[in-house]
């Protein structure tokens, strides 16, 4: 069975003695630290650690202890230290049903600053959607609409009320710090962009305002065997608008690697268009973005960008060129964006 950790890249950083970590777990789970053991290697990101244990003897892992480390992406929030990030399980394990829709805390490790949580097996949302960008297959179709619906009860558990927005200054402080963020690489917002999100009218609309997941991204989505979306690394922390989270999503869905491709061929820019749809008829029941989210979408891009052109291990010569690519598929994302954007915004 494959498992979403397993995609995690691999870092240079230092790992605590598997043995430390596994005579705290047993002292939280009340057992003899003789029967659990690890059953792969820790796996080290930028943000965090993970140790898989199980009961000894057996392959299959029934705990993950998580070390986080601070850090904070372009386009994400800060890494949460383990204390707080256990309430956010918590919190959203309280607002699930009975579906096994959250990765269970279990307790917090003092002794080596983690928290452990339920494993939880099945495959990342990524392996399914981008697994084939030339055609939009009913599985696909039928996740994308699910991590929609996940994400809309999360807000609807969050709910903090409305307040009321002119659309036009949304759009101008999307502009500034899309224009300030790309600038500081030397890379200009695409002219589309700045003509469309400069032409949304001045408009007053009530905006939903929720607790926000904060980094809802298909990486911390987890599809489980019975077809459940199971959310981790949840955030929980900062109320705003439900669309900052749904357009960070989008972002990282449309900039997906596979879809590199839709630069040439039709085919791969019509998924990524099905896999939006099917998202937002989960999300909004619409599958047609409002004029709200197609403006957080614009800066979710642009910040999605410099992302993708950090995320590169290779030699200076390649990762030039990556860049390069990088760049012209960002503009393009971001040129499609704008044109929906202006349309939107003209039909009111």
């Amino acid at each position: 069975m494959s498992l979403i950790y397993r995609s995690l890249p691999w870092t240079e950083a230092a790992t605590t003695d598997p043995k430390v970590v596994i005579a705290s777990l047993a002292e939280v789970l009340k057992t003899n630290p003789d029967k659990l053991s690890l059953t792969r290697r820790p796996v080290s990101n930028l943000r965090s650690t993970l140790y898989f244990v199980g009961e000894a003897g057996y392959s299959h892992p029934r705990w993950v202890v998580k070390q986080t480390h601070a850090a904070t992406a372009i386009d994400a929030v800060a890494t949460l230290p383990v204390a707080a990030e256990y309430r956010s399980l918590a919190l959203l394990q309280s607002w699930q049903d009975d579906s096994g829709s959250v990765a269970r805390p279990i307790g917090l490790l003092p002794d080596v600053d983690a928290l452990a949580l339920a494993f939880v097996p099945g495959r990342g949302l990524r392996e399914i959607f981008a697994a084939d960008p030339r055609q939009l297959s009913p599985e696909a179709a039928s996740v994308l609409r699910a991590g929609g619906e996940y994400l809309r009860r999360v807000h609807i558990a969050g709910n903090s009320g409305e307040e009321e927005v002119d659309l036009a200054e949304v759009a101008e402080a999307a502009l500034s710090r899309s224009k300030k963020a790309l600038a500081g690489v030397g890379l200009p917002m695409p002219e589309p962009a700045v003509a469309a999100l400069r032409g949304v009218p001045s408009r007053r609309v009530r905006a939903r305002r929720a607790l926000l997941y904060g980094d809802f991204v298909p990486a911390n989505l987890i599809v489980t065997p019975s077809g459940h979306i199971v959310g981790i690394d949840p955030v929980l922390q900062e109320v705003g608008m439900p669309e900052e989270d749904a357009a960070r999503f989008l972002a990282v869905v449309m900039s997906d690697t596979r879809f590199v491709a839709g630069l040439v061929l039709p085919s791969v820019r019509r998924t990524s268009r099905e896999l939006q749809e099917a998202f937002l008829a989960g999300w909004s029941g619409q599958p047609v973005p409002s004029t709200l989210l197609e403006v957080r979408l614009m800066q979710a891009l642009a910040l999605r960008w410099l992302r993708r052109r950090e995320l590169t291990r290779l030699r200076e010569g390649p990762a030039r060129a990556r860049r390069l690519l990088i760049d012209k598929f960002m503009a393009h994302l971001i040129a499609q964006a704008a044109q929906r954007l202006a349309q939107t915004s003209r039909a009111g």
